[in-house]
């Protein structure tokens, strides 16, 4: 699993609990929301037909030297697209890639959050249902 450092150990250690590794991708969302944006452009990324997804990328806005969502808003879905985007663009010389409906099913099952931002887990998925073999 790869992600970014929100939340310090938080979600690092809920995939922990599970026997998930979480490595911190080597880039800020800034320069990941920089690199997707030409590729998109270009031709180069076809994405997903999901509404959350497009309204994030659309909205992000410059807030001082880097790109960020608007106060109020949300970039979880752009987050997660443009590191998807980085990895599979070769930056660590792999991917993983799952289907659209791998991603709606765990999208959907995903643990509510507490006020404190901790999780009540994971959603157990069977590997075969997330793209491993």
């Amino acid at each position: 699993m790869f992600g970014d450092a929100f939340a310090g150990q938080t979600f690092r250690a809920d995939f922990r609990d599970f026997g998930i590794g979480y490595t911190v991708v080597d880039k800020a969302k800034s320069e990941l929301y920089e690199e997707l944006e030409p590729r998109l452009n270009a031709g180069e990324v076809e994405l997903l037909d999901v509404g959350k997804l497009q309204e994030q990328l659309l909205t992000l806005v410059w807030r001082g030297a880097r790109i960020d969502h608007q106060p109020g808003d949300h970039d979880d879905y752009a987050n997660a697209c443009a590191g998807a985007v980085y990895l599979a663009a070769g930056a660590r010389g792999h991917a993983i890639i799952l289907s659209r409906e791998a991603l709606q099913q765990f999208a959907t099952q995903m643990p509510q959050r507490n006020r404190f931002g901790r999780s009540a887990g994971m959603p157990n998925f069977p590997a075969r249902q997330l793209g491993y073999r």
